[in-house]
């Protein structure tokens, strides 16, 4: 009886400790529920995640954490809907040659792979790719760091559906036969669908010459 005991106040511990995180989960993304079903519901979908993360960052095997986001209380179906990639119609077959006895570069230590930036509420996963893409391959080249903007190819990317998605190469085509990247710092992310309001006075100099598609399997 005195194990039963203790076992039930653990699982008491746990549930408060849970709760107490999710509450804090709630006020540091500003989150709110219209009923306490969807409060109930939103914690379940978080405790789901909160278990999965702690397998994986419990796993001595795994090089990498992870944690929580403003995601973490999504459904699958919700969550898809952030995905705005949409496949082009024709993709060229791979060009891209790995190297053999290629050393291994850490690119994120050496400098050239920006920050982690946030989307919000829009499908435009594809810019952010592309525009991480761009400043990486521009740092390897020059060695200056610049932000690119996501919202000018959200804007001005014809044929992208803007926050209801796109592709990289309908980005980099824009960036080679219509107009130059702009920073972020010009031209700033709104996480929605403008106009599009591309100057080429207030762009930068870099845009792209060719692009090379690379097998997915590929970590080369």
């Amino acid at each position: 009886m005195k194990a039963f005991s203790t076992l039930a106040f653990l699982g008491a511990v746990s549930a408060s400790q849970l709760s107490s995180k999710f509450m804090q989960y709630v006020s540091t993304h500003g989150k709110s529920y219209a009923t306490v079903e969807e409060f109930e519901f939103r914690k379940a979908l978080f405790a789901k995640r909160d278990e999965e993360f702690a397998a994986i960052n419990n796993n001595s095997s795994n090089t990498f954490t992870v944690g929580h986001n403003k995601f973490s209380d999504m459904t699958p179906q919700e969550f898809k809907k952030m995905l705005g990639y949409i496949a082009p119609v024709e993709v060229p077959a791979p060009t891209y040659l790995p190297e053999t006895n290629a050393d291994v570069i850490n690119w994120v230590t050496k400098g050239a792979v920006s920050a982690v930036k946030d989307q919000g509420q829009c499908g435009s996963c594809w810019a952010f790719s592309s525009t991480g893409a761009l400043e990486a391959a521009h740092w390897i080249k020059s060695g200056e760091s610049l932000l690119f903007s996501e919202q000018q190819l959200v804007d001005c990317v014809n044929l992208a559906l803007g926050c209801n998605g796109g592709n990289q190469s309908t980005a980099f085509r824009y960036l080679t036969k219509n107009a130059n990247a702009v920073s972020e710092a010009n031209y700033p992310y709104k996480a929605l669908t403008q106009t599009c309001t591309y100057n080429a006075a207030n762009a930068t100099k870099v845009n792209v010459v060719s692009q090379t598609h690379v097998p997915g399997s590929d970590i080369a």
